[in-house]
């Protein structure tokens, strides 16, 4: 067996392993009462567009919000989950997003992202990914999985960002998670 075929299959396993791993991680859903969900974007962007954004903050871990990120983005495109008022999560927890990209026609190849955590306006704390480093994505590779970010101060709302080289996608968002364990 050459050594290529060797480093693949290593792949294939580690892929495996980690889509077994997202599978099996519990995601406490920020969900309830008055959360928000909203579009965010930085930078000279066209707004993307959403649609059933309230499935990304139902509890419900088979429906989710659809994030179309049009061509030729300059700038960064997300969503934000802001709990209900009152409410304001640990220090310590492990934050995080549940998602998957789907690919349009003409659209780029690369993928880079961020996981915020915010308390009111005030940003707590940030992951940057690239669907191109498994280890950064623990779920099923290139596609999506679950991201997520460890809160070393409290936060209310946490944050999904795309930048621009994701332009011509859409990244269905399943479940915005105050804590993964």
């Amino acid at each position: 067996m050459s050594n290529l075929v060797r480093s693949i299959a290593s792949l294939c396993l580690i892929l495996a392993c980690a889509s077994e791993a997202a599978a099996a991680a519990k995601c406490t859903a920020i969900a309830g009462g008055s959360t928000r969900v909203a579009a965010v974007s930085s930078g000279a962007v066209t707004v993307s567009k959403v649609e059933a954004s309230g499935n990304a903050i139902d509890g419900d871990p088979a429906t989710a919000a659809s994030l179309l990120i049009p061509l030729a983005v300059n700038g960064k495109q997300g969503l934000r989950v802001t709990a209900q008022r009152g409410i304001v999560f640990a220090s310590g927890s492990k934050a995080g997003v549940r998602f998957e990209i789907q690919k349009t026609a003409s659209a780029a190849v690369s993928m880079a992202g961020t996981v915020r955590t915010y308390l009111g306006t005030a940003l707590q704390n940030e992951y940057t990914f690239d669907s191109r480093n498994a280890v950064d994505i623990n779920g099923v590779g290139s596609s999506g999985g679950l991201v997520t970010v460890r809160a070393t101060k409290p936060f209310n709302a946490v944050e999904l960002l795309f930048d621009g080289s994701l332009s011509g996608y859409t990244v269905e968002v399943f479940e915005f998670c105050s804590d993964v364990r």
